[in-house]
This record gives structure tokens, sequence and C-alpha cells, in this order.
């Protein structure tokens, strides 16, 4: 804005503010069902609640600046673990900061043991019709990829052993 009025002496008044401009940070919250989720950048906090998605630390950040997003607490009733991506970076002109939570009530391992099996080749379960496991002996067996709590999970059998030929069901 301009610094106006009329010069009788010296006027030393006028103050000029000069800024390089600001980005807000935007949060995106994807699978929260608990409560108590706070963020957390620098020394700003942002608690997240009900079954709010989107939301905004309310200090926008100066371009050029960093920021770095991170959970300060998570989510109980019930517990559930939240991720955080594009959490960090520096602000730059034009550049939307868009940060995204995850939240998941946790993994689990599927597994189980084999019966039965007279060795072979060719053996190997599958989970989800994709994570295969190769199967070589009678016992315990996990598959490698977990699956989120009250995510579905169906083991297959993707190939039967050979040498000897056998049938092996689930």
């Amino acid at each position: 804005s301009a610094g106006s009025g009329t010069a009788t002496a010296t006027v030393t008044s006028v103050v000029v503010t000069c800024t390089t401009g600001t980005q807000a940070i935007g949060v995106t919250v994807a699978g929260l069902s608990g409560t108590g989720l706070t963020l957390q950048n620098g020394t700003e906090f942002l608690t997240i609640t009900g079954v709010t998605t989107t939301s905004q630390f309310k200090t926008a950040i100066p371009y050029g600046q960093p920021y770095n997003i991170t959970v300060s607490t998570q989510p109980t009733t019930p517990a559930q673990t939240c991720t955080v991506t594009n959490g960090s970076g520096t602000s730059t002109a034009g550049v939307a900061i868009n940060v995204q939570v995850t939240c998941s009530l946790g993994t689990l391992s599927i597994g189980g043991s084999v019966s039965g099996y007279s060795g072979g080749t060719g053996f190997a379960l599958q989970n989800n019709g994709g994570d295969t496991l190769t199967i070589t002996k009678n016992g315990a067996f996990t598959f490698p990829t977990l699956v989120p709590v009250n995510g579905a999970y169906k083991v297959t059998v993707s190939g039967q052993p050979a040498g000897p030929n056998q049938t092996c069901t689930v």
C-alpha cells in the first residue's frame, strides 16, 4: 500500500514491509477410525477430529522455508497406526503442500501348516491370488506379505506337487 500525507517537514514514519509469500499446508487423512490423532509441524499441532478427511495447519510456511509434518499422537479407541507421506520439504511459490496421512489398524501375518507332503517339486500356495509361497517341506509356513487387520485373505494351492504327484487342498 502507499504511504501518503502532506509533507511539511521530514517524514520518517512510513513503514515498508516485504514478504516472499507463504504456502498453506493441506492435510488429507485416509482410514481414520480412532480418536486423538495429532499432527505436528515444528511447534504447531493439528488435532484431527471425527471423520475429518481434509484439514489444514493454521500457520502457512514462507517460501523457501522447510516443513516437517509428523504424527505427534497416534489415535486410540481403536488403536491405529498412522503414517505421513509427503510430510517434509521446502515451501515453493506455486507448489501446493499436500500431506497425506494413512491410518490402519495394523497388519497381521497369514500362515498355517502343511502335512502329508511327500516331497517333489512345484508345490506352491498363494494368498489373495498373488503372494506366492513355494512349499518345500511339511510344517509351518508364513506368507511374506502382511494383511491389514480386518482385511481379506484367501489361501489357495497355486501349484500341486510333482515327483511324486499329490493333490493338496487348503
